[in-house]
């Protein structure tokens, strides 16, 4: 019994620890982002990535490699598809039917995740990232908040990694 206690409170610690490092790391992330972007742009992919690294900051995709890479695939697909998106023909299909815009999309994600696999940067919140510029539209403001608010959770992530351990 008494090791059940000590075992439990081992944990409490990395529970309460972890968690309080997403809390600093992402409300720093969103205001560096916000600044670097002239703008606060909520990008659902921060939350899962966030996760990924302070819950189990030992997995294999809780990596520099797997979080740059697989977010800056994002972005490059993302922001390809939506240029292309803006395009005359590709605009008036879409009016014409409505529907186009969901196959785009999703095209757009099939391809992050090809090219993720292709390159080992598997990062699976990669794929929000692609559909967040999907739906806003490619800016450089967009690109820079997203650069930023991810190079600084994996800043964070690498100075804490050795405090941490996989909760799950």
């Amino acid at each position: 019994m008494p090791g059940c206690v000590l075992m439990f409170s081992d944990k409490v610690r990395y529970y309460v620890f972890q968690p309080a490092v997403i809390f600093v790391a992402l409300s720093v992330a969103l205001v560096v982002g916000s600044v670097v972007s002239d703008s606060i742009i909520i990008v659902a992919a921060l939350g899962p990535s966030a996760f990924i690294l302070f819950i189990t900051p030992r997995s294999s995709t809780a990596t520099p490699r797997h979080l740059l890479g697989g977010h800056s695939l994002g972005l490059l697909v993302g922001s390809t598809f939506a240029i292309v998106s803006e395009g005359e023909m590709v605009k008036s299909f879409i009016t014409a039917y409505p529907y186009f815009l969901g196959m785009i999309a999703a095209a757009s994600v099939t391809l992050n995740i090809l090219l993720m696999g292709l390159t080992r940067t598997e990062h699976a919140p990669a794929t929000a990232t692609t559909l967040v510029v999907i739906v806003n539209g490619f800016s450089w403001s967009l690109a820079l908040f997203v650069g930023a608010s991810i190079g600084v959770l994996c800043l964070v992530h690498q100075l804490l990694k050795s405090r941490m351990r996989n909760l799950i």
